[in-house]
């Protein structure tokens, strides 16, 4: 049982993108994965057979990330006001005087705004 905030939440989205990404991915595969009930998620039959796989997956695809990245690699999050102006930080600047440091921009819109 549950909904998806947390998933919204972890990857800086609203949770109506997450359910539309969802439910683009239910139609895609032709199978419903969740059972929606008022205010919360159950995962379907075929939902809890899929789960195990695609989890199996995701990891696979993080343990590859972290051999990509340099030992003692820093990765700095930046969290923005949505009225900032982003032109103000000259990010690629940073970038090119900064190579050893990822710089991940948070946007309070909840968007990804960059990653390096």
């Amino acid at each position: 049982m549950g909904s998806f905030k947390l998933a919204a939440h972890e990857l800086h989205v609203t949770p109506a993108a997450v359910g539309q990404q969802v439910k683009a991915l239910e139609a895609r595969l032709g199978v419903q994965l969740f059972e929606r009930l008022h205010k919360q998620l159950i995962l379907t039959a075929a939902g809890q057979a899929y789960l195990p796989g695609v989890s199996e997956g995701f990891r696979h695809i993080a343990e590859a990330t972290s051999q990509l990245k340099p030992a003692g690699a820093v990765l700095l999050q930046l969290g923005v006001h949505g009225s900032f102006d982003l032109r103000r930080l000259d990010l690629a600047a940073f970038r090119s005087a900064h190579a050893e440091i990822g710089l991940r921009v948070l946007h309070p819109a909840n968007r990804l705004l960059g990653d390096a």
